[in-house]
């Protein structure tokens, strides 16, 4: 069960919706009846614009990969660009980070949500000074109209965003800020109830706080890190176990040793008590 005391509390009215609601929002250009529409992978944009940026986004990514790697139905996404009408291929967006619950788990090229079924359930974007005032405006509008549960605004570098850290659940067709924990006026943690996880500051980075297991999700380096201490860990266990056959070996080895001297021994004695037989 997730723990209670989690730093986030939706705001007042109803629940956000569970589903997508259809009919699609932006139903099927005309133009699908009679022509063929390509719905290319690439918009010809970079992932990041910085390395403040990449480095966030990666930072929430993977953690997330690793947690749902085990989930059939979950799908994790990274700068993956998402079609929302048919037959119009510029009405697309590429949000930073992204999970879908009830999707099969499988490489995309692109996701379109009139085959998939369903929009994202989180959307994560990270500011840039080139996407901060689209990000908190007519994407954030965008979002809400497919129906995205939640919607993240993450700003690494500051001066961008005030709180750097801002998550909204969407109520009807509106979002509304979630309230988070604060020191001094500043966001420390807010919780995400789509992936019942708190986003966290641990110094000036933002991380994943699991509150029921009450630990961070690994980043890559501690991913990294923890296989290297876990093989460290086997390769001294198999030195120890290695080590304890051949003391085992050595101690079978004196005990042969030690039964073979008593044997000698009380053969010895045996012969010696044998009454000697008188000289001719």
């Amino acid at each position: 069960m997730p723990d209670k005391k989690a730093y986030y509390q939706l705001p007042a009215g109803p629940e956000p919706a569970s589903t997508f609601p259809l009919p699609v929002p932006f139903p099927a250009s005309p133009e699908t009846e009679t022509v063929e529409i390509e719905y290319p992978s690439s918009d010809g944009q970079p992932m990041a614009e910085n390395d403040k940026q990449a480095h966030a986004m990666v930072d929430l990514f993977l953690p997330l990969l690793t947690r749902y790697a085990e989930a059939d139905n979950v799908y994790v996404g990274l700068d993956l660009l998402i079609y929302y009408q048919r037959g119009n291929n510029l009405r697309r967006v590429a949000p930073d980070v992204f999970v879908i619950r009830g999707v099969p788990k499988r490489s995309r090229d692109t996701y379109k949500i009139w085959e998939e079924g369903k929009p994202p359930d989180f959307v994560l974007e990270v500011a840039t000074p080139g996407t901060a005032d689209d990000n908190a405006g007519d994407k954030m509008e965008l979002y809400a109209r497919l129906g995205v549960r939640e919607y993240w605004l993450y700003d690494p570098q500051g001066g961008l965003h005030e709180p750097r850290l801002q998550g909204f659940a969407l109520v009807g067709a509106k979002y509304r800020r979630l309230r988070g924990r604060k020191r001094a006026g500043v966001t420390l943690a807010v919780g995400s109830r789509v992936l019942d996880l708190e986003l966290r500051f641990e110094g000036d980075r933002l991380r994943l706080w699991d509150s029921a297991a009450k630990e961070y999700l690994l980043t890559l380096e501690e991913e990294k890190a923890a296989r290297q201490q876990a093989e460290s860990e086997r390769e001294e266990e198999k030195a120890a176990r290695q080590q304890a056959e051949a003391a085992r070996e050595q101690a079978e080895i004196r005990a042969e040793a030690a039964e073979q001297r008593v044997a000698e021994l009380e053969a010895a004695l045996k012969a010696a008590r044998q009454p000697r037989e008188p000289p001719d």
